[in-house]
């Protein structure tokens, strides 16, 4: 087995999903992309919905939707945090 195949195996598929109608782009932001802007592009699907499958390892993050520029929580997220800053995260445990 290669360290790739290793990965792979230890990955689950996870799925994130938006609406937001007047949305012109979105990212998804989080721990497991160190925060960084624009790293993590969702793709418009149409009628004002975003997607994007990602391949995490198991354990637990912190995220936000990043629309045209400003982040905000998942909406359909069961858990949130509040960062030192006092911004709402969304939780993801996988």
């Amino acid at each position: 087995m290669t360290d790739s195949t290793a990965l792979l195996e230890n990955t689950t598929i996870v799925a994130f999903d938006l609406t937001d109608q007047k949305a012109d782009e979105v990212y998804l932001v989080g721990s497991f992309n160190d925060w960084q802007n624009r790293a993590t592009p969702m793709m418009a699907l149409g009628e004002g919905m975003w997607g994007l499958r990602l391949p995490l390892p198991s354990g637990r993050y912190e995220y936000q939707f990043e629309v045209d520029g400003k982040r905000i929580p998942d909406p359909a997220a069961e858990e949130t945090v509040r960062n030192p800053s006092g911004e709402l995260h969304s939780v993801l445990v996988v």
